[in-house]
């Protein structure tokens, strides 16, 4: 049980964290809590990406060529530039 609770307490802190970096960057709270709400679901989908290559990569494995995570980076900035439009 208490493996459950410190998941879900490093989740509550990892939504204040983004939020709180949202906020300062952007300045606007509707804009934090879309990135701390949006961050880490994107976390979650890279990861196993990270985890997929990390086992491609494993020793003794067939195949050595690492595939691409999630297009993490073109989520981001698609995100970003949403944002972007939705303030102007």
């Amino acid at each position: 049980m208490r493996i459950f609770a410190k998941t879900a307490s490093y989740a509550v802190m990892h939504v204040v964290v983004a939020f709180g970096i949202g906020y300062v960057v952007s300045g606007d709270v509707h804009i934090a809590l879309g990135i701390s709400l949006l961050e880490p679901f994107v976390q979650v989908i890279c990861f196993a990406g990270h985890e997929h290559v990390w086992e491609k990569l494993r020793p003794g494995s067939s195949q050595h060529t690492p595939s691409s995570c999630c297009a993490d980076a073109g989520v981001v900035a698609a995100v970003m530039q949403s944002f972007k439009n939705s303030k102007a």
